[in-house]
């Protein structure tokens, strides 16, 4: 009747040793059973490439199978990672020149940045929550190639992040009936209204500002984006993409 649950219900997130012992005894393609639910784990490389590149067709996202949005998809709604193929296709079309070389290369120099400034507040000899320390770099990127924002106006960023990943993790985890997820539903919300509201209000300073124009965050460039008609995608596409 439990299946595996017990096995996913750990506080640490996806049970990964789990999943690494289980491919090792038993292959590349498991099957779990959690809380009534079949989740299945392909660990070898060239079944995922089948599964995600060759055969995406066949292979659903769990969006277009849900009654309701869980995990990534309760904050991403139609954004390029979530979306099923015939949406994802043509959001590629316009997002991959936003993966140029060069703007890659900017968001190298801004990771190498902040992980030296991450190292400079180290110490001999002390211990550090390695977890911690690098959620913490990870918000000072995303914030400044994503969001244009300064490292110091980031702890809304961080909460929702946080909230977020618990949100997803125990979507995954710990599937439940929808009469039990009220609070499960509402840390959701307050995740996608700070972060709803944050990109609102980065998109109109934009708007308001001419010099912004030139900036080079992920955000700006996404709004800069046109279809094949030439017309400026829609602020929902921009909110989107730009949290995924």
């Amino acid at each position: 009747l439990l299946g595996n649950t017990f096995a996913f219900m750990g506080k640490g997130g996806l049970p990964v040793a789990m999943f690494r012992s289980a491919a090792k005894q038993y292959g590349d393609i498991l099957r779990f059973s959690v809380a009534g639910k079949t989740i299945y784990l392909v660990s070898h490389p060239a079944l995922i490439q089948e599964i995600l590149v060759k055969r995406v067709n066949d292979f659903h996202k769990p969006l277009v199978l849900s009654e309701r949005p869980v995990g990534l998809n309760r904050f991403f709604a139609n954004g390029i990672l979530t979306s099923d193929y015939p949406e994802w296709r043509p959001q590629r079309k316009v997002i991959q020149p936003l993966m140029h070389t060069k703007h890659i290369e900017s968001y190298a120099d801004t990771m190498a940045r902040f992980g030296k400034l991450l190292l400079s507040g180290w110490h001999d000899g002390e211990t550090r929550d390695i977890h911690a320390d690098m959620t913490q770099v990870t918000i000072w990127v995303i914030a400044e190639t994503m969001f244009g924002m300064d490292i110091k106006s980031t702890p809304e960023l961080a909460m929702a992040g946080k909230l977020g990943q618990e949100v997803t993790v125990a979507d995954i985890t710990l599937p439940l009936p929808e009469w039990l997820m009220g609070a499960r539903n509402r840390k959701a919300d307050e995740v996608n209204n700070i972060m709803s509201a944050l990109v609102a209000r980065l998109m109109n300073e934009r708007r308001t500002n001419p010099d912004n124009a030139n900036r080079k965050d992920l955000l700006t460039l996404l709004m800069q984006t046109r279809d094949d008609e030439n017309n400026p995608m829609p602020d929902q596409f921009v909110r989107d993409n730009i949290l995924t």
